[in-house]
């Protein structure tokens, strides 16, 4: 009789040990990768690498619809593709969507990486979850820690130490943000708004002459370049003049300004500066910015050296 139990027990306590064995190879088995070097997915669970419990490496993935993997090293091409961890290599779809970091092109309409971006987004809408070292290019781009190149309408980013370049930049923490206001040569009084990282902004204008003749509205963009107590700021700025009723349009000022800020207080500084213009009146139009500029090509084009003083905030 004792030796009978001794037996059942003996194979249960086998049969429990095979079986947390199995799971436990199972487990780690899940944890390494298995290479598929072609994978043709019609949608994540209809595809040449199956449904099987396994981490999977593609070279070259084609997504027919959408199609799933683990890693890309290489190519990934299609309409909706979904990498759960790293893109090393060119990720080309309609959608891309990277659990992990890219190194390499991500070309979409929609692009997202959840962590680094050492490589390239270009899309309409571009969007990085932790640092990105390397390029977006599109309508609008987000990253989280800037540390490249944003080039687009509207570009977002939590901290910029890199370089946002758009018609709006915002930039939520470690950027600057100011107001001006200076007046020039001309006798024109601006107004303007600064926004953007700590080196690259946007700056927005909008200024009237002295006289209240016509009025100004502008855009540009600026270098921010800090010495000490001191900085220098360079900037283009385009913008359109009008009558002050807006009945017609004079004509179009571009403006490069390089001056000098000095902060005798934390939040205010004095500003001063030269700037080079050019105008173009609108044709049909008897109307001249400067009254010292040089005439050219018929008398609708003036250029002339200028001056501005003024304050930031």
């Amino acid at each position: 009789m004792f030796k009978t139990v001794t037996l059942v027990s003996l194979l249960l306590f086998g049969i429990i040990s095979a079986s947390v064995f199995a799971e436990t190879q199972e487990a780690e088995s899940e944890e390494e990768y298995v290479v598929v070097p072609v994978n043709i997915s019609l949608v994540p669970a209809i595809s040449t690498q199956g449904r099987k419990r396994i981490k999977t490496i593609n070279y070259f993935k084609v997504n027919v619809i959408a199609g799933y993997s683990d890693k890309v090293q290489g190519v990934a091409l299609g309409v909706v593709d979904i990498t759960g961890e790293d893109v090393v290599g060119l990720e080309a779809n309609v959608v891309n969507v990277v659990g992990g970091n890219l190194s390499g092109v991500q070309p979409g309409v929609v692009n997202v990486t959840i962590g680094d971006s050492k490589g390239v987004q270009l899309g309409v809408t571009n969007f990085i979850g932790t640092d990105q070292s390397g390029l977006q290019a599109g309508v609008v781009n987000y990253a989280t820690k800037l540390k490249g190149l944003q080039l687009g309408v509207v570009n977002v980013a939590e901290e910029a130490d890199g370089v946002p370049i758009g018609l709006v930049s915002i930039v939520l923490k470690g950027g600057q943000t100011h107001g001006q206001t200076w007046i020039d040569e001309q006798g024109i009084v601006n107004f303007a708004f600064i926004h953007g990282s700590k080196t690259v902004y946007n700056i927005y204008t909008a200024g009237i002459d002295v006289t209240g003749e016509f009025w100004t509205a502008g855009l540009g963009l600026g270098v921010h370049i800090p010495i000490g107590s001191v900085f220098l700021n360079i900037e283009g700025i385009v913008s359109g003049l009008a009558s002050v009723d807006a009945s017609d349009v004079k004509g179009f000022w571009n403006r490069e300004r390089f001056y000098i800020g000095y902060s005798p207080l934390k939040r205010l500084s004095i500003i001063g500066g030269l700037s080079f213009n050019y105008f173009r009146s609108e044709e049909g139009e008897d109307f001249t910015l400067s009254s010292y500029g040089f005439d050219f090509g018929d008398g609708t084009n003036q250029i002339w050296p200028g001056f501005f003083i003024g304050i930031q905030f």
